[in-house]
This record gives C-alpha cells, sequence and structure tokens, in this order.
C-alpha cells in the first residue's frame, strides 16, 4: 500500500519530485492526489507496476510512459491472462485519466505513451540489459550488458497490445506520427512476429480493431 505523508488533497500531480537521482515509480505515485492513490491500491497497484523502477521524468515521461514499458511491470502483471490484463489496464487508466494525467505527453525518449507500447527489438539486438527471460531472453555471447544508469532497455521489443486498447479507449491519439510510424505501422509491423511472447492471433486482431476504428486515414504511413 501506498500512503502520503502531511500532503493535501488538492496538490498539483506535477508537483516537483524530490529525489537524489531519477524517481522511482513510487515516488510518481506519491505525487499524485490522495483521492487517485487510494483508488490505484485498491487495484492492488503494487501488483502491476514494479515500484522501485526508475522513471525518465526528465524526459518527459509520465505514468501512462511507465505503464505502457513492460519493464516496469511485475512479474505476477506479465503472466497474467490477457483479458485479466486488459481490465486491470482499462480501470488504472481510467483513474489516471481522472486524475487529470495528460495521457499524450510527449517523452523525447519514445513519444506519446501509445508509442511506448511497442518497441522494435531491431534496435537494441544486442543489448542484454534487465536479466529478465521475458525481456531479455537468454544471453548469449554477442550481447553484452548495459551499463547505462536509466537501467538501460530490453534487447527484444515488445508489443503490449492489451495497453494500446485501454489507452485507445481512453482517448490516446492514434495519429501521432513519430517521423517514421503511426501505431497503426508499428503494430502491424512488431505486434504478430517480433515480440517476444507475441499476442495470439484473435488478440493481435482484437487490438488491431480498436486501432482501426480510431485511425482517421488507412492509407497513412
Amino acid at each position: 500500500w501506498l500512503g502520503r505523508d502531511q500532503d493535501e488533497e488538492g496538490s498539483s500531480i506535477h508537483s516537483t519530485l524530490e529525489s537524489s537521482g531519477p524517481p522511482s515509480v513510487t515516488d510518481m505515485l506519491k505525487a499524485l492526489p490522495d483521492s487517485t492513490m487510494d483508488a490505484l491500491n485498491s487495484l492492488d497497484i503494487q501488483n502491476m507496476l514494479n515500484l522501485e523502477a526508475q522513471s525518465s521524468t526528465s524526459y518527459g515521461d509520465n505514468l501512462f510512459h511507465v505503464i505502457a514499458n513492460p519493464r516496469h511491470h511485475t512479474e505476477v502483471h506479465r503472466h497474467r491472462p490477457w483479458e485479466e490484463r486488459l481490465e486491470i489496464t482499462r480501470q488504472v487508466i481510467k483513474i489516471l485519466v481522472a486524475s487529470g494525467l495528460d495521457i499524450n505527453a510527449h517523452s523525447y525518449n519514445s513519444g506519446i505513451p501509445l508509442m511506448t507500447a511497442v518497441n522494435d527489438p531491431s534496435i537494441y539486438r544486442y543489448r542484454y540489459a534487465t536479466h529478465d527471460l521475458d525481456l531479455d531472453g537468454v544471453k548469449s555471447d554477442g550481447d553484452y550488458d548495459s551499463t547505462s544508469t536509466d537501467l538501460g532497455y530490453p534487447r527484444f521489443g515488445w508489443a503490449e497490445g492489451h495497453t494500446i486498447i485501454a489507452l485507445l479507449e481512453e482517448g490516446a491519439d492514434p495519429t501521432y506520427d513519430s517521423g517514421e510510424d503511426t501505431i497503426l505501422s508499428e503494430w502491424l509491423k512488431i505486434g504478430l512476429y517480433n515480440a517476444p511472447r507475441p499476442p495470439r492471433p484473435e488478440q493481435f486482431d482484437q487490438v488491431l480493431r480498436v486501432i482501426l476504428t480510431r485511425f482517421p486515414d488507412i492509407n497513412g504511413r
């Protein structure tokens, strides 16, 4: 359970996070209003997110970016059935939207949270960063360990289809263009084949339908 000490209910969710280094997920959660934290605690948020993981708020990341990145998920959450992960993610995102957090906040790392939910594996192919078999797979002779202070990125990509659905349902911008891809092109490229644990075909189709119903131009990139 996460609590706050001597903070007022009405304090801004954008208040400065006091930390000697990059803020942890716990720090980011404690910057939320009490009512929002109470709602998240009721969903056992500690069983969804790794509260000790650090985030790159200096690059513009907010809690939506954290939720979209499986590096910040607990092993318990990553191994939940698809429908259970989808429902929990929906509830958490609804709570954060209601708190006033920007679902389309831009990060210099990955753009808006919607684009954080997919990550091309080819970019970091030889970078063994997390030592988690779910995210990095088995280390091979050609891999090297990340020494970056931000904990690096997984060697493999990911495709968090349930998060894409939940974000789009609550107002994430499907037209966001990174300069190379949109969420439609990214899902078609990565969703079914390149993720270490790809969704089943019916799950892939479920995500694709949600994207297409919100994507204004099917001929866009």
